[in-house]
């Protein structure tokens, strides 16, 4: 093919664009938790179990899974194992700050985890 070839499918392809209709969609809101009838409408995603530090919420320590546990900054499988372990053990965190008591927690690592944790 030829330059001017691709010069005019080019000038195709931007007057195309330009007569497209335009629309200006609206991004979905996230319901992390379940509405009282059940139901959602087209503006809002359910995601029941899937992690909410993915829509910067923050993650309570005391419903998460291991999974979401591990997405923690400073947080890996052992960690994710001890902490709940210990909310098995010894009941639900009642402050952010309990989950020091967490064998290989130290104040570093709740520094670095707190802004991303929620214990209600």
């Amino acid at each position: 093919m030829k330059t001017s070839s691709y010069r005019f499918w080019g000038l195709m392809m931007l007057l195309a664009s330009c007569t497209m209709p335009w629309s200006v969609r609206a991004v979905p809101a996230v319901s992390l938790r379940q509405n009282e009838n059940g139901t959602g409408d087209e503006e809002t995603i359910a995601c029941f179990d899937c992690n909410p530090l993915i829509f910067g919420k923050p993650l309570n320590i005391n419903r998460a899974s291991m999974e979401h546990l591990r997405s923690l900054p400073h947080i890996g499988d052992k960690r994710a194992l001890d902490i709940v372990s210990h909310r098995t053990r010894f009941g639900a965190f009642e402050k952010v700050e309990d989950l020091d008591d967490v064998r290989g927690i130290g104040p570093k690592t709740l520094m670095r985890v707190q802004p991303y944790i929620v214990t209600e």
